[in-house]
């Protein structure tokens, strides 16, 4: 494993911030998680049409977080080991998840950021915060790393790990200039005879934003994204492509009118295919924005615009973009809620081939503490999804339309001070008219009991 998380050496060498003064401040604190997880995949319309798999384990996930602070700098690592065991029949196993977090002001205007996350499981649903444990408390899917791995064929075994290093410098009140590189890799250790496929993920970024008068700003930037996929891998699509992104932005926003941020920007992805058997494509987009403050617990965020899609060898597409959030506080809790149409690249999913996603995506939360000990969230979510493939196949271009719901609830309870007991339940339903793509629902419950406390502080 030294050789899949060693990056973590580089922040601490290169930072050098673990420097004692009488300013910082140390802590240690440890945590227990132990609890039950059981999840069913129900497969339809595919290959896999009437087959179950099903995940019963029993976890014990230990976990360790030091935090270090400065007026200068500071360090934040956590490492959260997952000791499991399969009712199935699979045996035990050991997942691993580690997060280290470190920033230092090199002068007053100068700031660099160090980070790394690192995931060894088989569930790509895993949060940081918990380690390996059985899904995450608010029942969204998410993942500490930038790409949401897929989880269509079933669980599998993989490891990934996402180191970046950025720097911002402020040389006028409100404008500063900000450049970063990330490097992110992905290993399947289990999958690849399923169709899940192994890549190397570099990219680097450069951006500008200047407050040129007291009630505008302007922000230009660009990314470059280099993708290196393992050619050996097969899957029923054939092999993935090694290929470039180029994405661009520019906004001007405008500050005029108290409380409110109305702003004009413009948008650009391309990706360029190594392969000539896959198709390249570019995005535009144009949008309208606009932000406003109703009350300290109330806010929102509109936008939309024009947007154009080209896929080589196909017509350009002429369509829209838009997106509305509403998000309101209210005593003991807050909700949130938005809705997006949006077009964008999936090149680095584990499993696709590449192309362009039109997308409706719409999501709520809502969190609320019932009591000093009780609490409980609700999330629900909705994405309708027509995907361009970008593998040249007979008569041209691939497409398929996709669709994928999911529904989540938990209930905390915490007592002891230092104990929590959490019991939650999601159901996910995708569902696809592509024998390439799977069809399922998921149900997941969980229950777990964990402690947490503080051991040092100096």
């Amino acid at each position: 494993m030294s050789g899949k998380i060693g990056l973590v050496v580089v922040p601490v060498l290169l930072l050098g911030i673990a420097v004692s003064s009488e300013a910082r401040v140390d802590s240690l604190t440890g945590g227990l998680d132990i609890g039950f997880d059981m999840d069913r995949y129900t497969y339809k319309g595919t290959q896999l049409s009437g087959s179950n798999r099903d995940y019963n384990r029993i976890f014990t996930s230990p976990s360790l977080r030091f935090k270090s602070d400065d007026l200068k700098d500071g360090i934040d690592f956590s490492y959260a080991p997952s000791f499991r065991y399969d009712l199935d029949g699979r045996g035990t196993d050991v997942d691993q998840a580690l997060i280290f977090l470190a920033n230092k002001s090199l002068l007053k205007e100068w700031r660099i950021r160090i980070s790394e996350a690192y995931v060894n499981a088989d569930d790509s649903t895993l949060t940081s915060n918990q380690g390996a444990s059985a899904g995450n408390t608010t029942g969204n899917v998410s993942n500490p790393i930038n790409d949401q791995i897929s989880n269509e064929l079933g669980r599998h075994r993989f490891w990934n790990n996402t180191a970046s290093l950025t720097s911002d410098y402020t040389y006028l009140q409100d404008s500063l200039v900000l450049v970063g590189y990330t490097y992110s890799m992905l290993r399947n250790d289990s999958g690849a005879s399923l169709g899940y496929q192994d890549y190397d993920k570099h990219s680097g970024l450069a951006s500008v934003s200047y407050r040129f008068l007291p009630a505008w700003k302007a922000i230009i930037g660009g990314q470059y994204v280099r993708g290196f996929y393992d050619a050996r891998q097969i899957t029923t699509a054939g092999t993935q492509s090694d290929l470039s992104e180029y994405h661009g932005n520019m906004t001007l926003e405008s500050y005029i009118f108290e409380k409110n941020v109305l702003s004009l920007s413009y948008g650009y992805i391309g990706t360029r295919y190594d392969d000539q058997t896959r198709n390249d494509s570019d995005i535009h987009n144009a949008v309208l924005g606009w932000k406003r403050d109703l009350s300290p617990h109330l806010n929102f965020d509109l936008g939309g615009g024009p947007s154009f899609v080209k896929t080589e060898g196909q017509d350009g597409k002429l369509g829209y973009n838009a997106h509305a959030n509403l998000n309101y506080a209210i005593e003991h809790g807050k909700m949130s809620i938005g809705a997006a149409k949006t077009y964008s690249q999936d090149n680095f999913s584990g499993t696709s081939t590449g192309g362009t996603i039109d997308s409706w995506t719409v999501i709520g939360n809502f969190n609320y503490q019932l009591s000093k000990n009780l609490s409980t969230g609700l999330v629900a979510s909705y994405a309708d999804q027509d995907h361009q493939n970008a593998l040249v196949g007979i008569g041209g271009t691939t497409f398929y339309h996709e669709k994928i719901s999911s529904t989540g609830v938990n209930i905390r309870y915490s007592f002891w001070r230092w104990y929590t007991l959490t019991l939650g339940y999601t159901f996910t339903r995708q569902e696809a008219d592509s024998m390439l793509v799977s069809s399922f629902d998921e149900n997941r419950v969980y229950l777990s009991l964990g402690a947490q406390k503080e051991l040092f502080r100096w």
